[in-house]
């Protein structure tokens, strides 16, 4: 069997072997002993020590010295194979072969401890903070042993405050090493979301620097998250005297209600705001500016909400407002009030026409009749339409127009109607007007106009009754165009008779020329006028 040898890592230690000639000097011509060492196996160690190997030679014998100072890199389970040839100077050579096994073993260790401020060894910490809390915890650790005296602590990857799916936030703890000692602080900023009946568990290492097989000491934390005993916030009793059940208001009135409220304990800091509504998305909403305050102060608010013509409708709606505290509660398990607010229509929305109510208008064919209608409402910002319907519309040949030229605040429209002899009639026209704030749903206001046309035959100067019919340009032929207006009368007849009784001349034209000439004598002759108006007689004077 090979011999045995063992070294430990960080120490020199070493072993002779000597070699003789088994014939001494007297009797062996062949004194001379050669030593070849195989050192291949520890050559092969990166980073290894190499042995050293010291030959002392006499006549008979060579003596050898193994000397080994291993390091951390030539430490192993399995031994290190030295093999010794030895040869003299015989002829024929004599060999001789040794293998030795040497071991390189590791240190002594003892594990680093984990030490409280008085000294005391520890591995368990039993703990429990409020959700929200910052967690800090100094840690201290000591070598026991007096060779490796390095220490390093870590928190183990295993640990649930460094698990993103357990916890909110990722605890920290800053690895350090320390010559003898060394120290650090594990910090975990808790949350409300972490609080949970079972105690989250962390594992601290401290190990030292030995290089086979490092000693270690793990210090396990259990840490509960409790939630913090609190009471409930409080509205103010000012608050709660002017809150009502349900409010019934007009639409664009400004809802404002003072809010206030406190916190039962010091050291928390309190919110106000609302916290639900059953207001459709897209519609005005009531405007808070949520109050902040610290410790047992009271905060104060004001919800304002400009009702806004597009929130009328028969259902209410409902709004919840609260106050709660920075301790991990929901909301609806703090103070809250719910109210309902039904926003109705409002009278003062309701446009009026600038002009008379309903009346009959006469007018006269050919004539243009003009409306300017204007209708107003109390709220600068409505929307006011104005539209029309009748039969004057629909008439044939009509020309009756209407353009709403304005719609914000104040709505304006322009009505006109020029009538025309197809419109003479004993009937009665219509042309009725509606102006209402819908986005505000108002009542609407309406006007109607009647309307009679009649013919226009008007009389502006006597009929003439004279002319010259001679040639000389000057009064040369008869007219009543520039004295009887006449409009579209189907009924104008105009006839001149001689003296005799014979009808020299007729007309239903109302803008009829008489040109005689040399066809009718001077003298005395006559007419008669007929028309829807009237009928008239008269005599005309030809003079030459």
């Amino acid at each position: 069997m090979p011999s045995t040898f063992s070294v430990a890592e960080g120490t020199t230690d070493s072993f002779s072997i000597v070699i003789r000639d088994i014939y001494s000097l007297a009797y062996n011509r062949y004194k001379q002993i050669t030593l070849y060492p195989d050192l291949a196996d520890f050559a092969a160690v990166p980073g290894g020590a190499m042995p050293i190997i010291d030959t002392t030679t006499s006549n008979d014998s060579l003596k050898i010295s193994f000397i080994w100072s291993p390091v951390c890199a030539n430490v192993r389970l399995e031994p290190y194979r030295l093999t010794l040839r030895a040869t003299d100077e015989g002829c024929p050579v004599i060999t001789t072969t040794e293998e030795i096994l040497v071991y390189a073993t590791g240190p002594f260790n003892s594990a680093p401890e984990f030490r409280t401020p008085t000294n005391v060894k520890y591995n368990v910490v039993d703990t429990s903070i409020y959700g929200g809390d910052n967690f800090l915890y100094n840690l201290y650790a000591v070598d026991t042993n007096i060779r490796f005296d390095s220490v390093f602590i870590a928190i183990d990857a295993s640990s649930e405050i460094l698990d993103a799916t357990l916890v909110k936030s990722i605890a920290e703890l800053v690895p350090v090493e320390g010559k003898d000692s060394a120290r650090t602080v594990l910090r975990w900023q808790s949350d409300c979301l972490d609080i949970r009946s079972t105690p989250y568990v962390a594992y601290v290492i401290a190990s030292d620097n030995e290089c086979v097989n490092p000693e270690r000491d793990t210090l396990v934390f259990n840490i509960t998250v409790l939630e913090r005993p609190n009471f409930v916030p409080q509205f103010t009793a000012a608050t709660m005297a002017n809150l009502l059940p349900a409010y019934e208001l007009p639409a664009t009135t400004v809802f404002e209600i003072p809010l206030s409220a406190y916190d039962t304990l010091t050291g928390e800091t309190i919110t106000l705001d609302t916290v639900y509504s059953t207001i459709p998305q897209g519609y005005p909403r009531p405007e808070i500016v949520r109050a902040n305050g610290l410790g047992k102060d009271t905060v104060s608010t004001v919800l304002r909400w400009v009702l806004d013509c597009s929130l009328i409708r028969d259902e209410p709606y409902t709004i919840k407002i609260a106050a709660w505290d920075e301790a991990c509660r929901n909301p609806q398990d703090s103070a809250g009030y719910t109210f309902t607010v039904k926003v109705t229509t409002n009278p003062d929305l309701n446009p009026v026409f600038n002009v008379e109510k309903d009346s009959l208008i006469e007018l006269v064919a050919g004539q243009t009749y003009e409306l300017e209608l204007i209708a107003a409402s109390v709220n600068p910002g409505d929307s006011i339409r104005i539209s029309t319907v009748g039969d004057v519309y629909s008439l044939p040949s009509s020309s009756a127009t209407f353009e709403q030229t304005e719609v914000a605040g104040i709505g304006k429209a322009f009505f006109k109607w020029t009538v025309g002899c197809d419109q003479i009639s004993d009937d009665i026209y219509t042309a009725k007007f509606v102006t209402g704030n819908y986005p505000c749903k108002s009542n609407a206001d309406t006007l109607t106009l009647t309307f009679k046309v009649i013919p226009n035959t008007d009389v502006t100067n006597e009929i003439p009754n004279v002319f010259s019919p001679n040639g000389d340009g000057k009064n040369d032929t008869y007219s009543i165009i520039n004295q009887y207006k006449v409009y579209c009368d189907p009924g104008f007849k105009f006839s001149i008779f001689n003296r005799w009784g014979k009808k020299v001349f007729e007309s239903v034209d109302p803008a009829f020329v008489w040109d005689p000439k040399e066809s009718q004598a001077a003298g005395t002759y006559f007419f008669t006028l007929e028309s829807r108006a009237r009928t008239q007689t008269g005599t005309i004077e030809i003079v030459k």
